[in-house]
């Protein structure tokens, strides 16, 4: 969805949508998770800059709307900051703000967020101790907590499940501005887990590692994934075993999901609340550590 706003930049802003390009050098270009670190970091000046800069620049192009997108605007912790830079947008410019949650199938959505743990994008899947059933039940409790808070900020809910695929951005894109999109269309490729992990991709981590020891680049910089692309280019394992043992563990991965997600949701509702309230209570303590 991203890359689709990225490559239509140009013939959104002649219909009136900016899609601003990231920071200057940022790791992820197509979206703006780069910019979202700032708020996590509490760099609020350069934020407001760039987000200036930003406005600036859709003004120029005769631009009534600013569409910004990272699905990292969720995190709890800068949810504050991101309350905070909205008033500021309406008290400055007089305009309106708008918040589009893009709302996924808790299974389909734990299974992919559990597989980004399991190859090394976060660290909090261990936390769990590998028990992916109770990692499940409290990953069904946090997405409870995300959609309330969310609720509670009016925020527009666009449904994966409730239109094509491809026509993801459209549909955010029609929410955020109440006019249609007809041209613009998604890659579909990375919008569901339909086959949770492949064999490089687990394959891949590892290898960024042993290069994050070795020249001190993040796992996940672009420099660090040039540097596997040879070696992963160059097989010296029994590949059909791999990939029987790969789909074992996608299997056993949404296998255990389901489970876990099944568990809570038999809870009685008093049960269940209870469950959001006693995490929100967790969490809380948890930050003031």
């Amino acid at each position: 969805m991203q890359r689709a706003l990225t490559a239509a930049r140009e013939s959104l802003a002649g219909l009136g949508v900016w899609y601003p390009p990231s920071l200057a050098g940022a790791a992820w270009p197509e979206q703006h998770a780069d910019v979202w670190l700032l708020l996590r970091d509490e760099r609020l000046a350069d934020f407001d800059a760039w987000l200036a800069s930003c406005r600036d620049e859709g003004a120029k192009r005769g631009c009534d709307t600013l569409l910004l997108s990272s699905e990292n605007f969720q995190v709890p912790r800068t949810r504050p900051a991101l309350k905070r830079i909205m008033a500021n947008w309406r008290r400055q410019t007089g305009g309106e703000t708008r918040l589009i949650y893009v709302r996924r199938e808790l299974v389909d959505l734990a299974c992919s967020r559990a597989l980004s743990h399991l190859v090394g994008e976060t660290g909090f899947y261990f936390l769990h101790r590998y028990d992916l059933r109770r990692w499940a039940r409290h990953f069904a409790i946090e997405q409870i907590r995300h959609e309330r808070w969310f609720r509670r900020q009016q925020a527009r809910f666009v449904a994966l499940a409730d239109g094509p695929r491809e026509r993801l951005a459209a549909r955010i894109l029609a929410a955020a501005t109440d006019r249609p999109f007809p041209g613009i269309v998604t890659g579909a490729d990375n919008v569901t887990a339909g086959r949770l992990a492949s064999a490089p991709a687990i394959l891949s981590y590892g290898l960024r590692v042993m290069h994050h020891y070795a020249t001190g680049d993040g796992v996940n910089v672009p420099s660090a994934f040039a540097a596997t692309l040879p070696v992963l280019g160059t097989p010296h394992l029994d590949e059909a075993a791999f990939a029987a043992l790969t789909d074992s563990f996608n299997a056993g991965v949404k296998r255990e999901v389901m489970a876990g997600i099944d568990e809570f949701r038999r809870r009685s509702p008093l049960a269940r609340e209870w469950s959001v309230w006693f995490e929100k209570a967790a969490s809380g303590r948890q930050m003031q550590r």
